[in-house]
């Protein structure tokens, strides 16, 4: 006999960034694309929080009530369209996901499904992939890691994209241009 899952408990966060004229309307079709992604999962939505096209301010604070409710245990997390509708900002999307991973909540997001639980140490990675994309000295970026071994950085952070390498050798040949 099959178990029957769990029902997720969640407030669905619409926000769009749009003329006023246009944000209920486009408010609307969010939510049906997020009621669309729930049918057949574990998700319930339990209430809808909109942002009706108010400033990045009133989104942190809708998002600390919603992370509120978490923490009470009225409802178990959040269902957002993608995470570029609650922030603009890497570090402020990891955030709020973590405010609400610590509150005891999850988030799911209809392009990425529910997210993973991570660590503040993702935010070392970060930094130390995004140093090594602008740093050319490896012994720098070591020193800055605290690193014993070279390696190390290498080997976890460095990590040659066809992107950068193209970069780097366009920079080279202009650095050697002897005509």
């Amino acid at each position: 006999m099959r178990r029957k899952q769990k029902t997720i408990e969640c407030i669905e966060y619409l926000s769009v960034s749009a003329p006023l004229d246009k944000v209920d309307c486009l408010e609307d079709k969010q939510s049906k694309y997020i009621h669309e992604y729930v049918k057949n999962k574990e998700y319930m939505i339990v209430g809808t929080e909109r942002r009706h096209g108010f400033s990045q301010n009133d989104v942190d604070r809708q998002w600390h009530q919603i992370v509120d409710k978490i923490r009470k245990k009225q409802v178990d997390g959040v269902i957002v369209a993608n995470m570029s509708v609650i922030t603009d900002n890497l570090i402020d999307a990891f955030i709020k996901v973590a405010q609400v991973q610590a509150a005891g909540g999850i988030i799911v997001t209809v392009d990425d499904g529910r997210l993973p639980r991570f660590s503040c140490h993702i935010f070392r990675h970060t930094f130390a992939s995004r140093f090594c994309e602008n740093e050319t000295n490896v012994k720098v970026i070591q020193e800055v890691m605290g690193h014993a071994d070279v390696s190390t950085t290498m080997n976890i952070y460095a990590e040659a994209n066809p992107e950068v390498t193209r970069e780097a050798l366009e920079k080279l040949a202009k650095n050697m241009d002897v005509f």
